[in-house]
């Protein structure tokens, strides 16, 4: 008997059953077989007649219990999940037991879920948007995008509080175990700073950091002594807008004087709209710098603040501009409603006219009648 070839028997990849159909062909008793396959004399018997009557061996057979992660068992868990993202797997584990009668326990359905992409994180956040507000949204979308090529650059701008103890950085520790690197101490009032920036095409200023609590003397102060909008205007040779949000201090009557004396600004803009303004995702990305640095007091919060901002590179601010009509455009077609779910990484800014054209049509033929709204109140002309 030649032992080479038994060799690669058992090195082929071979299932068990084609194995023993090999070692029957090479002549091989059931004995034999048996001790060399560690098998009964059944199996062995099956695959003779398998032989006899097909020719080949039978289909290996799995070895063990049935699994339970069945599709129905998992449709039935994707669909509970997307109906109530709150529910637990031991409410599932019930859920399952009385509509389908499989006992699964909660471990192996939150495996399941893991498996389909479920990640167990806190819900998205979004405003609480009026009808009104939805209108607002919807009418100022639509007068962007009517204009998209005759906009001037705009300038976003807003503010943002930063506070010690929110370092967000996980560490390594062993339960009830004490270890004082792995303690992060937290003052029952925690210090914050509110810090207000302005970004533009290939343009960003230095960071402003409040002192005391915004007002709308303090805004027009920190624009004026600072020559925001001053140097934005010379910088963009006039063809400037200067964005702000509805804060009470921005829409001051002094406040809106003090801005058109220097350059339009633009109208209209929604209320509760932060989705809108592309700035917010810059104070995002600075929180994370933040909470890396892990600053221990204000001045080093403060510090940290000002590191962060002068990080972000031209390029991000470049894309994150060019991505506003984009977002425009996300909104209407949402009907108004927050768009922080369709704004994701990649996200194709450039919009062309058809697209536009298109998605005027749909929204009229599903009855939305948009109307144009001034986009600008312009600067005033100095006689």
């Amino acid at each position: 008997m030649n032992c080479k070839n038994i060799g690669n028997i058992f090195c082929s990849g071979l299932t068990r059953n084609e194995q023993i159909a090999e070692l029957i062909k090479l002549g091989f008793k059931s004995r034999e077989i048996q001790q060399m396959m560690h098998c009964g004399p059944n199996i062995i018997c099956d695959v003779r007649k398998s032989l006899k009557t097909f020719g080949s061996a039978p289909e290996q057979s799995k070895i063990g219990r049935p699994t339970k992660k069945t599709k129905t068992v998992s449709s039935f868990i994707v669909q509970q999940t997307h109906q109530n993202p709150y529910i637990s797997g031991t409410d599932l584990h019930h859920q399952i037991i009385d509509s389908i009668g499989i006992d699964i326990s909660p471990t192996v359905i939150n495996e399941i879920r893991g498996e389909e992409g479920f990640k167990f994180l806190p819900p998205i956040k979004e405003p609480l948007l009026t009808e009104i507000q939805i209108e607002k949204r919807m009418n100022f979308c639509y007068s962007v995008l009517i204009h998209l090529d005759d906009l001037p650059n705009i300038g976003f701008s807003d503010e943002s509080r930063f506070g010690l103890g929110s370092d967000k950085r996980w560490v390594w520790r062993k339960r009830k175990e004490h270890n004082q690197n792995a303690i992060i101490q937290q003052a029952k009032y925690s210090i914050s700073v509110m810090a207000w920036g302005l970004i533009g095409p290939d343009y960003k200023p230095h960071i402003y950091i409040y002192d005391s609590t915004e007002n709308a003397k303090n805004y027009q102060e920190m624009l004026i002594d600072n020559s925001f909008l001053e140097d934005a205007e010379t910088f963009y040779n006039g063809d400037f807008a200067f964005q702000q949000d509805g804060a009470r201090p921005h829409t001051a009557k002094t406040s809106i004087e003090t801005i058109t004396d220097v350059c339009d600004l633009v109208a209209n803009w929604p209320p509760n709209s932060p989705d809108l303004n592309v700035i917010e995702m810059i104070w995002s990305i600075m929180d994370d710098i933040i909470s890396f640095y892990h600053p221990n007091n204000k001045e080093e919060l403060i510090d940290s603040i000002k590191c962060a901002w002068n990080s972000i590179k031209l390029e991000t601010i470049n894309n994150l501009c060019r991505s506003f009509a984009r977002r425009c455009y996300l909104c209407l077609q949402n009907h108004g409603h927050c768009i922080p779910r369709q704004i994701t990484r990649g996200l194709n800014n450039d919009i062309t006219k058809e697209e536009i054209e298109v998605l005027f049509d749909e929204l009229k033929k599903d009855g939305y009648i948009l109307n144009e709204v001034d986009l600008f109140i312009k600067k005033k002309i100095n006689e």
